[in-house]
């Protein structure tokens, strides 16, 4: 490898996204604008990365010497078997082994020549293949669930002329998971390189009205989305900017013309759950109806709610366009004030709760999973390795093992949204349990027969919601630990240098849901000293009817859409994005003050001290979110809500985090543990850069990939 010029010393950020760094300390100016973390390199680390080109070069030299005749037998088996073969034959000796990858670990050495270049592409997209592209079971029956994942991904790929953008993104994202599960290096460099390639060619390619709406600038959007999440460490909105790039793309083409043809229709899928995911994250009503993937589907491949999975996108298509109409509820001008107006919304959140329960209820028999009580002993059967972390204190009592990762992936969708129904539907009865009952009219009375809305009823209604969000955060928990051991067709689960990617890729946004909530407040805690309600600002409440919000502040929204029909705006500038604290993000509202248009100061409704900003629901609480602290003890004989150590259950999830972002190597189980200032986070993401260069930054020597 020939050298490659004096390292850098500009931060991570501007090195990362290939641009000049000003090396200002401590925050250059690019950071500062655009509001993200600036980091340095430490200055050892410099000099020993500086070394590598030589090192690598000594070893190639030896390589080539101890294996020239052995690498030519090597070269001519590999070109017989393609990428596109391994995919199709997963479970043959050569295909999607663990212990074929492992062997590919020579490359750690590599020079980035031409030859050895090739080869570290090829061995970089099978890792990539065995990680996260998962075919159906061979004989499995049409009733049964899917299960396969990302299977329109590597016949694009073929498709794709060389040098396509799709191509090149898939490039990017295979170097990066390499490096981050082999620690190469060079790996790490060229998927930098591929990704500024990729991200200029589809600045170029949506520029162009006809280009944009194929199946190219689709997927290359959807993997860079990906990209984002294996990579970045930090949370500053890019993969959202992905997101509504994405939901632009979509519209572009009929629904009719995706499903066409399978790979456009599963791609289409793929990308509109992304879009699904996104609007409840965002707290934004969907904005592609539901009818036209149901009519479509059923159109042209034949397909039945139930057997498809294709429900669950249904019902968090209502909780989502649920969750957009309450949070525009609480923060409008003109709130609600009684009990009467926030009916509507209560009735609809019923509604909804019973689809779940109608789901849950008829699934067939394959779909359903078995519980299996969360000890050592029954992790002796599975993966021993993992017994510690998944016992660990705080770790639910259960574990879910599904028959399939699709359906593991699907009940986990299904418990995920409905706990973002289950916390709206807490708020909506707190705040009419925080408002006075209604006048004992002729109206009140014939709405009470249909849904009663005095005290009693209305806890009730509380009491059971809170006992199946409990249940709800369990239940995710032990979804997250079945995705790690649901059995995968050609997939090894035995050493973590063999387990897929995909387990972990999968379990991050139900992770970062149960690690949300943990701190809102609403989950009844067993911690000593705890109390589930936290403690406001205000030393005193008022229990009026809330006046207009002084928290508001109407973010405009991201319209991407220029950049799918104008070159001039057909630039992804990351700098001007705005920082996450000014995105809504899952109902979230910044708590910025702005004056208020009347002369008058409105009353203020009290911030939640105690609740910490998190990915999920940053917006400033209200005290009507909270339970009546005045209302006397209900005196029936309800069934007891269990209670969770809430503390210990965030904690057993921060290790679940750390353990996707270190083993499996996907970055973005860290931004959740950076965001919240998590203890051992800064330890971690230093421990793990020094990994990504190959060198143990205190021994001062190249750490050894056998882990």
């Amino acid at each position: 490898m020939s050298y490659r010029g004096r390292p850098s010393k500009g931060c991570e950020v501007c090195r990362a996204r290939k641009v000049k760094c000003d090396e200002n300390k401590p925050e250059c100016n690019r950071c500062s604008k655009s509001g993200r973390e600036c980091r340095y390199r430490d200055q050892d680390n410099l000099f020993f990365r500086n070394q590598t080109p030589f090192a690598a070069q000594k070893a190639e030299e030896s390589w080539r010497k101890r294996s020239k005749s052995n690498q030519h037998v090597e070269s001519d088996h590999s070109d017989r078997v393609s990428p596109q073969s391994k995919y199709q034959s997963p479970g043959s000796t050569h295909t999607d082994s663990p212990d074929t990858l492992s062997s590919n670990r020579s490359l750690d050495v590599l020079s980035l020549s031409h030859d050895s270049q090739t080869n570290l592409r090829r061995a970089s997209y099978e890792r990539f293949l065995y990680d996260f592209v998962i075919s159906q079971w061979p004989g499995t029956d049409a009733s049964q669930a899917s299960e396969g994942v990302l299977e329109w991904l590597p016949t694009l790929y073929e498709k794709s002329p060389e040098g396509s953008c799709f191509k090149t993104v898939v490039d990017a994202i295979s170097y990066a998971n390499y490096s981050a599960r082999h620690k190469v290096p060079e790996a790490k460099i060229l998927a930098e390189e591929c990704a500024g390639k990729g991200i200029q060619m589809l600045r170029r390619l949506i520029a162009d009205k006809q280009q944009a709406a194929t199946d190219d600038a689709l997927g290359s959007v959807y993997v860079l989305g990906m990209y984002e999440n294996l990579t970045s460490s930090i949370h500053d909105g890019s993969f959202l900017a992905h997101k509504e790039g994405a939901n632009a793309l979509l519209r572009l083409r009929s629904v009719e013309s995706y499903y066409s043809n399978p790979i456009s229709a599963n791609l289409y899928e793929a990308t509109y759950t992304q879009m699904l995911l996104g609007e409840l994250h965002s707290a934004k009503t969907p904005s592609i109806p539901i009818q036209d993937i149901l009519m479509a589907r059923q159109m042209f491949l034949g397909d039945t709610l139930i057997s498809s999975g294709i429900y669950v996108i249904q019902l968090i298509h209502s909780v989502a366009t649920l969750h957009a109409k309450w949070r525009e509820m609480k923060f409008n001008s003109n709130p609600p004030s009684n009990r009467q107006e926030l009916k509507g919304v209560l009735r609809e959140a019923i509604d909804v709760d019973a689809d779940y329960h109608a789901w849950e209820s008829t699934v067939p028999p394959q779909w359903k999973y078995k519980e299996l009580p969360n000890t050592p002993e029954t992790w002796a059967q599975f993966n021993s390795k993992l017994t510690e972390l998944m016992t660990s204190r705080g770790a639910p009592p259960e574990i879910h093992t599904y028959s399939s990762l699709r359906v593991a992936w699907l009940w986990m969708f299904y418990h995920s949204s409905r706990i973002f129904l289950l916390r709206d539907t807490i708020e909506i009865l707190n705040w009419m349990l925080n408002m006075p009952e209604l006048v004992n009219t002729d109206a009140s009375k014939e709405d009470s027969r249909t849904l009663p809305l005095d005290n009693v009823s209305l806890r009730v209604r509380h009491h059971f919601a809170t006992m199946k969000l409990v249940e709800e955060v369990d239940a995710v928990c032990s979804t997250v630990i079945g995705h790690f051991i649901v059995p995968i067709h050609g997939k090894s689960n035995e050493e973590l240098h063999g387990m897929a990617g995909v387990r972990g890729y999968i379990s991050l946004w139900p992770s970062f849901v149960v690690v949300a909530m943990s701190r809102l407040g609403l989950i009844p805690s067993s911690e000593p000293n705890s109390s589930s309600i936290p403690q406001l600002a205000s030393s005193t409440i008022s229990r009026k009817p809330p006046g207009p919000s002084q928290f508001m502040l109407r973010v405009q929204e991201m319209n991407m859409a220029s950049l799918y029909y104008e070159s001039e705006a057909a630039v992804l500038d990351l700098d001007g994005l705005p920082r996450l604290d000014l995105l809504p993000l899952f109902g979230a509202t910044p708590a910025i003050r702005i004056s208020s248009p009347t002369t008058q100061k409105l009353p203020s409704p009290g911030i939640v001290q105690s609740a910490k900003r998190v990915f999920i629901h940053t917006f400033a609480a209200h005290p009507f979110d909270f339970p009546n602290p005045s209302l006397p003890e209900l005196d029936l004989p309800l069934p007891e809500v269990r209670c969770i150590d809430v503390r210990a259950r965030r904690e057993w999830m921060h290790g679940i985090l750390r353990f996707i972002a270190s083993e499996l190597g996907i970055r973005k189980g860290l931004a959740m543990l950076k965001y919240q200032n998590y203890l051992d986070s800064s330890k971690t993401v230093e421990s793990l850069h020094r990994q990504e260069a190959g060198w143990d930054m205190h021994e001062k020597a190249p750490i050894n990939s056998d882990r």
